[in-house]
Order: C-alpha cells, then sequence, then structure tokens
C-alpha cells in the first residue's frame, strides 16, 4: 500500500463521528494518510477516552444484588483505563479505596475502612468473609430463636 491509497481507504472507512474529521478538513482529496491519522487519533484517542473511563470509576456504584466479586473487578478494569500511566501498585490502592467508597452494605464498608485495607483483593475477600460471617451469625440467630419459640409452644419471646 502506498500512503495515498491508505488515506483513501481510510477515508472510506469512517462512518458517523469519525467521518465528521472529514468535514472538518478544507482540502479533504489532498489529505495524507498521516495527517488523518493524526486527526483521529486526536479526536477521539486514549486521552479523551480516559476522561470518560475517570468519570465512570467515581461514579460506579454496587448495583443491587451485584456481588463483591462482580463490582471489584469492574473497578479494577475501570481504573486501568481511567489511570494508565499509573503504576499497577499506583491504581490498585486507587481501585481499593473507590471500592470501599462504592459498597452498599454499611456494616461492611466501616469494617473494611477500620482494618485499613488498601489492596483490592484483600478488600474483596474481607468483604465476603464479613458476608459470610453475618449470614451465618443471623441465620443460626433466627434458629435459636425460632428453638426457644417452639419450646415455650407461644409467639412470645422470654426475655
Amino acid at each position: 500500500w502506498n500512503k495515498p491509497a491508505k488515506a483513501v481507504a481510510l477515508a472510506s472507512s469512517l462512518r458517523g463521528k469519525t467521518q465528521a474529521v472529514l468535514y472538518s478538513v478544507a482540502d479533504a482529496e489532498s489529505l495524507e494518510f498521516a495527517e488523518l491519522k493524526s486527526k483521529l487519533k486526536l479526536q477521539f484517542g486514549e486521552s479523551e477516552f480516559a476522561q470518560d473511563y475517570y468519570h465512570q470509576f467515581i461514579n460506579r456504584k454496587q448495583r443491587f444484588g451485584e456481588d463483591f466479586s462482580t463490582l471489584g473487578a469492574d473497578l479494577e478494569r475501570l481504573s486501568r483505563l481511567a489511570y494508565p500511566e499509573c503504576s499497577h501498585e499506583v491504581r490498585d490502592k486507587i481501585a481499593c479505596s473507590q471500592y470501599v467508597a462504592t459498597l452498599s452494605e454499611g456494616f461492611i464498608k466501616r469494617t473494611i475502612q477500620l482494618k485499613g485495607i488498601i489492596l483490592l483483593k484483600a478488600a474483596i475477600e474481607r468483604a465476603k468473609t464479613i458476608k459470610t460471617i453475618n449470614g451465618n451469625s443471623f441465620k443460626q440467630g433466627d434458629n435459636n430463636r425460632s428453638d426457644n419459640l417452639a419450646e415455650k409452644g407461644t409467639g412470645e419471646i422470654e426475655c
């Protein structure tokens, strides 16, 4: 492929918003491949998307019924896209902080905050553990209460 052929092929394949780049050029026929590529990169490059990913990242909340692992995986993905210039360690700490902030269950959120966990994987595991312990405690408590009611033969709870 020579450069003019590449420019024509690229220009003819543009659709929708990307095609608008051609309308902004005074002489689209003399547009070179490198210039067209540069204009597309400027308008649709990763730096433009990074801001969108950042907004998705900071506005992400735990959805009703969403498990801890799914939320964590999505925040990890968004942190990679929102902070491409940061090291893995820094992104992990940022993602962990956002993860804790987005948790919908207040007790789990406060427990993780008090523990001072700064790694995403550790926060996810701790959230799962707390939920399991709480779930088992409540189930066990419900069983004890129903046993007590059955023994008494009444619907009243004795203090």
